[in-house]
């Protein structure tokens, strides 16, 4: 008879990973009728890792549905980021890096206007994201171009 509380160890052999995948940390849990384990990303790998559009785009309608915001946050961050592209603009500018307007991201954050934050800051849609619905929940959606072109 196996002793109840038998613990059961399991190593597995390293797999080659994929260039994009993300870290993965493993634990073991050890149960007396069968091992298991549950992968557990960080939440910085989750941060850092490229998100789909479709996932930055349910990311604008939480943001829009915690904040209670209309839809002129969903469809002032679609317009602004070509259909939530986590780019820089693509506005021309002699002044801005590489002869673009100095906007980053899904929020097309203007930093000149907002040095307080980064252009990494401005990448990070979960940053990106959050910072938009804020301003707009402030009254301050004048701030983006495709609102006034859109809505005023």
């Amino acid at each position: 008879m196996y002793p109840l509380f038998a613990a059961l160890l399991i190593f597995a052999a390293p797999q080659p990973a994929a260039a994009h995948a993300l870290p993965v940390q493993t634990e073991y849990h050890a149960f007396p009728e069968a091992p298991s384990s549950t992968p557990m990303i960080s939440k910085e790998a989750l941060e850092s890792a490229p998100l789909s559009t479709t996932t930055i785009e349910r990311m604008v309608k939480n943001a829009q549905q915690k904040y209670n915001l209309d839809d002129s946050f969903y469809r002032t961050l679609r317009c602004e980021s070509a259909g939530f592209k986590n780019i820089q603009s693509q506005v021309q500018s002699a002044t801005g890096p590489g002869g673009k307007e100095d906007s980053w991201g899904v929020a097309q954050i203007y930093l000149p206007a907002h040095q307080t934050i980064t252009r990494a800051e401005a990448l990070n849609p979960h940053f990106a994201v959050e910072w938009a619905a804020e301003q707009f929940a402030a009254g301050k959606a004048y701030l983006w171009t495709c609102y006034r072109l859109l809505f005023e």
